[in-house]
């Protein structure tokens, strides 16, 4: 997201100058690791916070722009409006309760921008409508294409195949289109899978706890049918209605079959391009028709993919954004 972005803005002809997090807050895989950074967290970020004023004050930038914001205080952005920087934050997720963003700080943002349509009349709510705007999720070009010029029978490595982290609503999904297929080979990607299931579960459908770049876009490529379902509804009854993936998985190349709403459908052309489900019943019996159904569910991948790229690329988004910034 934040490459496809940067890169998008660098296509426009801004000059971008990235403030890493990783250099600053390292990844940790020990508990006494883990231990040790938590220890450290508050000097991180302080470092941090001093790397991104300083370089505000150094390059003397037109615009501040953070993703998500984490580990920026408002400070931050205070500052960065006392060199008279505006200040501009891409907020890409269901909730707002996240370790280390400082909400408010990031809502006095000059603009305020959503990948969550239905956040819209929250800002809106609090006087934020004439500061904030809708950007949707989008795909990044240089991760998320075709690896394989045709796919072959001999190619495909699952029958159906879910990208993403673990949720009890995704666990859901996945048990129930398990318990209607149980002789399908249905294959299961993401952190806190194999912790979550059953163990036999576990073992047969658990792939690997994560894919990046080319591995990701060959394991939707070389599945037959890629399902796109999202976190859950948080307690205040926000729920994803598109995510990453309603972009990445057409962009790879993949079949999709996408939980239903209105969002969804204003992207794409339902029944050409890609298929929808509202429940586990429906879910299986669309799986089981595309299963047999080869030479449609290719052509759909296909028509998906045109209407996909390069349209709902990040930078596609990045030009949306630079228009917003330029008026």
């Amino acid at each position: 997201m934040e490459h496809g972005l940067s890169t998008g803005f660098r296509r426009q002809g801004w000059i971008v100058r990235e403030i890493e997090k990783r250099d600053f807050f390292s990844s940790s895989s020990t508990l006494l690791e883990r231990a040790l950074n938590r220890l450290s967290a508050r000097s991180r970020a302080e470092r941090y916070e001093r790397a991104v004023i300083e370089a505000c004050r150094h390059l003397q930038p037109k615009v501040l722009f953070t993703v998500k914001g984490a580990f920026l205080s408002r400070r931050v952005f205070e500052a960065a409006r006392e060199m008279d920087i505006k200040t501009v934050c891409f907020w890409p997720d269901r909730d707002f309760d996240h370790s280390g963003v400082d909400l408010e700080g990031l809502l006095a943002s000059d603009l305020f921008i959503t990948s969550k349509s239905f956040q819209m009349p929250w800002l809106a709510e609090r006087g934020l409508a004439a500061r904030s705007a809708f950007v949707a999720h989008g795909y990044d070009p240089d991760a998320h294409m075709p690896i394989l010029r045709n796919v072959t029978e001999n190619d495909y490595t699952a029958d159906i195949r879910y990208i993403g982290n673990h949720s009890p609503a995704k666990q859901c999904w996945v048990e129930g289109l398990n318990g209607a297929l149980p002789d399908v080979n249905l294959r299961v990607i993401g952190n806190r899978w194999s912790s979550n299931l059953p163990r036999p579960l576990s073992q047969r459908l658990v792939e690997a706890a994560s894919y990046h770049a080319a591995n990701y876009a060959l394991a939707i490529q070389t599945a037959r049918i890629n399902i796109a379902v999202h976190w859950g509804k948080a307690p205040n009854g926000w729920e994803d209605h598109v995510s990453t993936r309603t972009f990445e998985i057409p962009a790879c190349g993949g079949f999709m079959l996408h939980i239903d709403n209105d969002e969804v459908r204003q992207y794409y052309d339902v029944g050409t391009e890609i298929d929808v489900f509202s429940d586990v019943d429906e879910l299986a019996d669309k799986c089981r028709y595309y299963l047999k159904h080869d030479e449609t569910r290719r052509r759909m991948a296909r028509k998906a993919h045109e209407r996909c790229v390069p349209a709902y690329s990040y930078h596609s988004r990045a030009l949306e954004i630079g228009r917003m910034l330029r008026s």
